[in-house]
């Protein structure tokens, strides 16, 4: 009886991609898109006939190099030096900001109903895959490979998050039971915790 309760949940389950992961995708493909113009930056101010004494900081490479916090949190949480940051990004570099923007667009539609997150994502999948970005096409086809799964968590509302800490729980727990020589006890322990 157990055991049918138990895959007749898996079931409902199938196909279900958080909305934390697709958010993650974004951010990683972000980061990529701004590790490159932050190379981009620093090839362009190179100096190679440089006089005495240190070498002047390129201030724009800085910035873009510092402003990965910046670009992952959600534009209402910015403070104000977060937000020059992201305007400066702006008018320097757009297929960064573009970047950001479809990682924004895509968080406020992993919020949204499912009728509406629908239409969006798919006005959201055709702007991906019509972008230049490699990274970009990239996390295109990794949600479009999800698409059904992240339109389910959307409608079913559904987080794995209870799994995910007891998971992390239990991996805490194998580690601190590095050593014992009876599996029953390792087992014991996770059941007692």
């Amino acid at each position: 009886e157990v055991t049918l309760k138990l895959s007749l949940c898996l079931l409902k389950l199938y196909h279900l991609v958080v909305s934390f992961h697709v958010v993650q995708w974004a951010t990683d493909a972000l980061d990529k898109v701004r590790v490159e113009a932050w190379r981009e930056a620093r090839k362009e101010n190179r100096n190679p006939k440089r006089g005495r004494g240190r070498p002047t900081k390129d201030r724009t490479a800085e910035g873009i190099k510092n402003s990965w916090y910046a670009l992952g949190k959600a534009p209402e949480n910015l403070n104000e030096s977060q937000q020059r940051k992201i305007e400066l990004i702006a008018s320097r570099y757009p297929r960064l900001y573009g970047t950001y923007q479809l990682k924004e667009e895509l968080r406020i539609i992993l919020k949204m109903g499912y009728a509406d997150a629908r239409e969006n994502l798919d006005r959201w999948l055709w702007r991906a895959s019509h972008s230049r970005i490699g990274s970009v096409k990239d996390l295109y086809a990794k949600i479009k490979r999800n698409y059904d799964g992240i339109l389910n968590t959307i409608r079913l509302g559904v987080s794995n998050a209870r799994i995910e800490a007891t998971n992390n729980k239990i991996k805490l727990l194998i580690r601190t039971a590095y050593g014992f020589r009876n599996m029953n006890n390792m087992l014991s322990l996770i059941m007692l915790s």
